[in-house]
Protein backbone atom coordinates (compact mmCIF):
# COMPACT_ATOMS: atom_id res chain seq x y z
CA UNK A 1 0.00 0.00 0.00
CA UNK A 2 1.37 3.49 -1.06
CA UNK A 3 0.94 6.45 1.37
CA UNK A 4 0.58 10.10 0.07
CA UNK A 5 3.23 11.61 1.45
CA UNK A 6 1.70 15.17 1.03
CA UNK A 7 -0.75 13.97 2.99
CA UNK A 8 1.21 12.59 5.87
CA UNK A 9 3.02 15.96 6.15
CA UNK A 10 -0.41 17.60 6.13
CA UNK A 11 -1.29 15.25 9.53
CA UNK A 12 1.73 15.89 10.85
CA UNK A 13 1.32 19.73 10.90
CA UNK A 14 -2.45 19.50 12.16
CA UNK A 15 -1.45 17.22 14.73
CA UNK A 16 1.65 19.56 15.93
CA UNK A 17 -0.48 23.07 15.39
CA UNK A 18 -3.12 21.48 17.51
CA UNK A 19 -0.76 20.40 20.24
CA UNK A 20 1.00 23.33 20.15
CA UNK A 21 -0.62 26.45 19.61
CA UNK A 22 -2.66 26.45 22.91
CA UNK A 23 0.77 26.34 25.06
CA UNK A 24 2.81 28.58 22.82
CA UNK A 25 3.91 31.77 24.16
CA UNK A 26 2.50 34.91 22.80
CA UNK A 27 4.50 38.20 22.47
CA UNK A 28 2.91 40.64 24.60
CA UNK A 29 -0.36 42.45 23.51
CA UNK A 30 -3.32 39.90 23.96
CA UNK A 31 -3.67 41.59 27.59
CA UNK A 32 -3.60 45.12 26.37
CA UNK A 33 -5.90 47.39 27.55
CA UNK A 34 -6.79 45.70 31.02
CA UNK A 35 -6.23 47.12 34.07
CA UNK A 36 -6.33 45.67 37.59
CA UNK A 37 -6.31 47.04 41.15
CA UNK A 38 -4.74 44.56 43.39
CA UNK A 39 -3.46 44.28 46.86
CA UNK A 40 0.58 44.14 46.91
CA UNK A 41 1.37 42.69 49.67
CA UNK A 42 -1.37 44.55 51.74
CA UNK A 43 -0.86 47.69 49.58
CA UNK A 44 -2.83 49.33 46.54
CA UNK A 45 -1.85 48.92 43.44
CA UNK A 46 -2.73 49.27 39.75
CA UNK A 47 -1.17 46.83 37.26
CA UNK A 48 -1.88 48.15 33.26
CA UNK A 49 -1.14 45.87 30.23
CA UNK A 50 -0.90 48.47 26.95
CA UNK A 51 0.73 48.44 24.09
CA UNK A 52 2.97 45.44 24.82
CA UNK A 53 3.86 46.79 28.10
CA UNK A 54 3.19 46.08 31.93
CA UNK A 55 3.60 48.41 34.53
CA UNK A 56 2.86 49.10 38.41
CA UNK A 57 2.22 51.65 39.79
CA UNK A 58 3.15 51.61 43.40
CA UNK A 59 6.53 50.92 41.82
CA UNK A 60 6.87 54.12 40.48
CA UNK A 61 8.35 55.64 43.40
CA UNK A 62 11.77 53.71 43.31
CA UNK A 63 11.63 53.95 39.76
CA UNK A 64 10.56 51.13 38.25
CA UNK A 65 9.63 51.58 34.24
CA UNK A 66 7.23 49.77 32.24
CA UNK A 67 8.35 46.41 30.78
CA UNK A 68 7.36 44.22 28.28
CA UNK A 69 5.31 41.08 28.97
CA UNK A 70 4.67 37.57 27.40
CA UNK A 71 1.61 35.75 27.60
CA UNK A 72 0.96 31.81 28.15
CA UNK A 73 -2.70 31.32 27.01
CA UNK A 74 -4.20 27.50 28.07
CA UNK A 75 -7.72 26.83 28.43
CA UNK A 76 -9.52 29.41 30.73
CA UNK A 77 -6.67 30.81 32.13
CA UNK A 78 -3.53 33.19 30.79
CA UNK A 79 -0.26 33.46 32.40
CA UNK A 80 1.91 35.97 32.31
CA UNK A 81 4.91 37.31 32.59
CA UNK A 82 7.39 40.75 32.44
CA UNK A 83 10.46 42.43 33.73
CA UNK A 84 10.73 46.08 34.81
CA UNK A 85 13.83 47.72 35.80
CA UNK A 86 15.09 50.68 38.28
CA UNK A 87 18.44 52.39 37.38
CA UNK A 88 18.98 52.41 41.34
CA UNK A 89 17.10 49.54 42.61
CA UNK A 90 17.47 46.10 40.67
CA UNK A 91 14.76 44.20 38.49
CA UNK A 92 11.11 42.78 39.22
CA UNK A 93 10.25 39.99 37.51
CA UNK A 94 6.56 39.80 37.69
CA UNK A 95 4.84 36.12 36.84
CA UNK A 96 0.69 35.87 37.30
CA UNK A 97 -2.41 34.16 36.20
CA UNK A 98 -5.53 35.63 34.78
CA UNK A 99 -8.81 34.01 35.01
CA UNK A 100 -12.23 35.56 34.49
CA UNK A 101 -11.81 38.96 36.11
CA UNK A 102 -8.96 37.96 39.18
CA UNK A 103 -5.40 38.34 38.72
CA UNK A 104 -2.65 36.81 41.32
CA UNK A 105 1.02 36.07 41.10
CA UNK A 106 4.24 37.34 42.67
CA UNK A 107 6.97 39.54 41.61
CA UNK A 108 10.82 38.52 42.53
CA UNK A 109 13.03 41.42 43.25
CA UNK A 110 16.70 41.12 42.85
CA UNK A 111 19.13 44.07 43.30
CA UNK A 112 22.87 43.73 42.74
CA UNK A 113 25.02 45.30 45.52
CA UNK A 114 28.63 45.17 46.97
CA UNK A 115 27.71 42.24 48.98
CA UNK A 116 26.30 40.42 46.66
CA UNK A 117 22.76 39.79 45.40
CA UNK A 118 19.74 40.71 47.38
CA UNK A 119 16.09 39.38 46.55
CA UNK A 120 12.67 39.81 47.82
CA UNK A 121 9.84 37.98 46.53
CA UNK A 122 6.36 39.79 47.52
CA UNK A 123 2.51 38.76 46.20
CA UNK A 124 -0.67 40.41 44.86
CA UNK A 125 -3.78 39.49 44.08
CA UNK A 126 -7.07 41.43 42.81
CA UNK A 127 -9.76 42.49 39.94
CA UNK A 128 -10.25 43.85 36.95
CA UNK A 129 -10.47 47.96 37.41
CA UNK A 130 -14.30 48.67 36.70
Amino acid sequence: MKTNPNKTLLLILVFLISYLLPMAVIAGGSLDGKVFTTLLDGENDVLTFENGTFHSSSCDEWGFNKGEYTVEEKGNSISFQATTTSENDGTLVWTGTIQGDTINGSYNWSKKGWFGTKTKTKTFEGSIKQ
